[in-house]
């Protein structure tokens, strides 16, 4: 059950997609107020697109959003199956085998579902401190909503906000997820040390955009008849590992669509491109690699992608991994605090455990703050920092896709999902229905 409300200046959260939402939640779960500033995602994001979560943050989601009838429509996943190009198996994979028998299960949805599933959450109303009097959290949305200024409060006890639509708010403090770093604009615009921080984050990412070996990556979402050939059931994830170092995701949306993740040449290429054009060019950059004999890409994929061209949903996006020094997460002794997307990102991947990343930040820096309030947020981001770049480790071992190494997949999936379940199976014990 929630913890009533404390009588505190409340926390402004900032960003896309489902973070943002998801850490005023669980800002609330724990007791504390919350202001959420929830932007539209970027056109070409991996913002939009689909998502396959790992065990712990379906536990989330599905528990606690099945109280309210509103568990999210897609798809429980049971089993992984990779091939290479020439239709050889290099694993199969029960992920039933991955989770305890009380957790969730591995679940394949679109993110946009996730996002309208939290952001109505966040519109249910908590119960104040006396129990009495619902209050409900404070969210704006949309393509106008942004800020404009941030000053530091006499004393510093918090941060004054001055909104582009001319609202102000005073607040304990503000929560960056945004990939955006002009999202949030500096406190204290002297602060040398805080414009080289800001300079660094930006670099790295632009960096990451621009590095030629950078992979980029399409979705495609497409209806599935029960004729089509597709090789696999709803509730199986499917790989093609390609020799030249290229690869195809095929997740089961739902019953009645998959969504195909694969890479694609340049994104230049495609920003502009008609959707016929779109898929020309796909299609021309695979059959220029050796060929794909699989059923899966004769029979499913290019003759499905063909034939809903123009109706399919097409998302392009890059995935640069990245991590920032600890430092940056944090500026003017923690009124703005740097976590998930605003702080690291990883490559795309069969099982979205970046995702997995993004939620345990949100969990373990809700439960920080109930704590100890803004106190030690430094050393908790250093030590936050390194267990976020165990886990780049572990995603690179999961994205070296050679043959040599393909047989360590199983493996390295195992200790990534202990590795976090540890953590899990203990925050999960605390709902996040925001009703005393």
């Amino acid at each position: 059950m929630a913890q009533a409300l404390r009588k505190a200046a409340p926390f402004l959260v900032v960003g896309e997609g489902i973070a943002a939402p998801l850490m005023a939640l669980c800002l609330r779960s724990n007791g504390m107020h919350a202001h959420l500033l929830q932007r539209p995602a970027e056109k070409l994001s991996i913002d939009q697109g689909s998502v396959i979560l790992t065990p712990r943050a379906t536990s989330f989601l599905t528990e606690d959003l099945e109280l309210h009838g509103a568990r999210p429509p897609g798809n429980m996943v049971s089993n992984f199956y990779s091939y290479d190009n020439s239709a050889n198996v290099l694993m199969n994979l029960n992920l039933d085998s991955l989770r305890a028998e009380d957790s969730g299960t591995f679940f394949c949805c679109q993110r946009e579902v996730i996002e309208r599933l939290l952001l109505r959450e966040c519109d249910r109303p908590a119960s104040q401190l006396e129990g009495k009097n619902p209050v409900k959290m404070p969210v704006k949305k949309g393509a106008n909503v942004g800020i404009r200024k941030v000053t530091s409060q006499p004393g510093g006890s918090g941060v004054t906000v001055q909104f582009k639509n001319g609202a102000t708010g005073n607040y304990e403090g503000i929560i960056n997820l945004s990939r955006d770093m002009d999202a949030v604009p500096l406190i204290n615009k002297d602060n040398s040390d805080v414009k080289a921080q800001r300079k660094e984050c930006v670099d790295v990412l632009r960096r990451a955009k621009d590095n030629m070996q950078t992979p980029f990556w399409v979705d495609w979402t497409i209806p599935v008849k029960p004729e089509d050939r597709w090789e696999l059931h709803y509730d199986e994830l499917g790989e093609i590992v390609h020799r030249a170092g290229r690869r195809i995701f095929v997740r089961p949306t739902s019953a009645k669509e998959f969504s195909i993740c694969m890479n694609i040449p340049r994104r230049a290429m495609l920003e502009d491109s008609t959707p016929a054009q779109h898929f020309n060019v796909v299609k021309n950059f695979w059959s220029s690699l050796d060929p794909i004999t699989h059923a899966l890409w004769k029979d499913g994929i290019l003759p499905g992608l063909e034939s809903t061209v123009t109706t399919a949903h097409k998302v392009n996006y890059v995935t640069p991994t990245y991590c920032f020094e600890s430092d940056s997460w944090l500026e003017e002794g923690g009124k703005y605090i740097r976590i998930g997307p605003a702080a690291h990102g990883a490559t795309a991947q069969p099982i979205d455990i970046a995702d997995a990343i993004d939620f345990e930040d949100c969990f373990l820096l809700a439960e920080h703050l109930a704590e100890h309030g803004t106190n030690d947020l430094r050393d908790w981001c250093a030590s936050r920092r390194l267990d976020v770049m165990d886990a780049m480790n572990e995603i690179a071992v999961l994205d070296d896709i050679s043959r040599t190494k393909r047989a360590k997949f199983m493996f390295s999936l195992k200790r990534t999902y202990y590795m976090f379940s540890k953590t899990f199976s203990r925050t999960y014990k605390r709902t996040l229905r925001p009703y005393s």
